[in-house]
């Protein structure tokens, strides 16, 4: 009798659990990174986009090196990943995130990112002179300065003469799909109306993107990998929160984080998942405190 029912508590997980993925399959949308990777990695997706964000360098091929391209070196163990990562026909570089909660170190992390990019594109033995050009891009369907603006270019200037500005050949870009001020192309007009969860009418790239959207959907090897990676994530946070109900807050915390690493997520994946599962019982300290734990 006991096996038995030790049978049907199992069946009820695995429905439950299958249930989870099959949910978060269907509502994610291009602000899901899995969903907006694999649509830029289709036709010329890609080279429209950054088309749509920076019609003013006038790109006319882009070689996308890789999506979800894990960037690490031999001195530190603490790799990044790529949501897209690409080089134009001039060889500048662009890295371009879909950034949907709102990270307290939002800075940093982008800080962080420039530098591992450098870093990659800068060869042994090779001059500064020869780094590439690049260009990071945050994709946000939140205001991260509440300005309302579409669109924020940061570059490093001086303090004392804000019209100083340093040339290090590196932008950061911060696009805002719910500002309200500041002129975007009608292509990324129709980009941020795809991330707001709207419908798109009478603009070719908008409805290319949404096209596509649904041909990843349809392609069960891609529903396969998407549930498989969303299984993971269930199965890791309910084995953290057995744990946690008798462990407190932050032990749930660390076993949820030691089953993600188990499961071949790296540091920076886990930390975005901790921001998500303890929104408002961890502060950003604690949280990365947790993430030392794991080294």
């Amino acid at each position: 009798m006991a096996t038995r029912k030790s049978e049907q508590n199992s069946i009820i997980g695995v429905t439950k659990m299958t249930q989870f993925a099959l949910k978060q399959w269907r509502q994610a949308g291009i602000t899901n990174d899995f969903i907006f990777g694999n649509v830029m990695h289709l036709g010329n997706n890609c080279r429209d986009l950054l088309r749509a964000i920076l019609p003013e360098l006038h790109i006319q091929r882009v070689k996308l090196i890789n999506t979800q391209k894990d960037i690490r070196d031999q001195y530190d163990q603490h790799g990044v990943r790529l949501d897209v990562f690409a080089e134009d026909e001039v060889e500048r570089v662009y890295d371009v995130e879909m950034q949907v909660t709102r990270p307290k170190d939002l800075g940093e992390r982008i800080r962080y990112y420039q530098s591992k990019i450098d870093m990659d594109s800068l060869v042994s033995g090779m001059s500064y002179g020869n780094i590439k050009r690049s260009y990071v891009i945050f994709l946000c369907p939140f205001d991260p300065f509440d300005k309302q603006l579409r669109r924020y270019t940061l570059q490093l200037r001086c303090d004392e003469e804000p019209a100083l500005k340093l040339n290090t050949d590196a932008k950061v870009l911060l696009l805002n799909s719910a500002g309200k001020l500041g002129r975007v192309t009608p292509e990324l007009s129709s980009f941020f109306a795809l991330m707001n969860g709207l419908t798109v009418q009478g603009n070719s790239f908008g409805e290319q993107i949404l096209k596509d959207i649904a041909a990843v959907k349809r392609d069960p090897v891609k529903e396969r990998d998407f549930m498989d990676m969303a299984l993971k994530m269930y199965d890791a946070r309910q084995e953290g929160l057995k744990k946690g109900k008798t462990e407190g807050k932050l032990q749930m915390a660390v076993s949820v984080a030691q089953n993600l690493k188990r499961k071949g997520y790296n540091e920076e994946a886990i930390k975005d998942r901790l921001q998500d599962y303890f929104r408002d019982q961890l502060t950003e300290k604690e949280i990365k405190r947790i993430i030392k734990t794991l080294k």
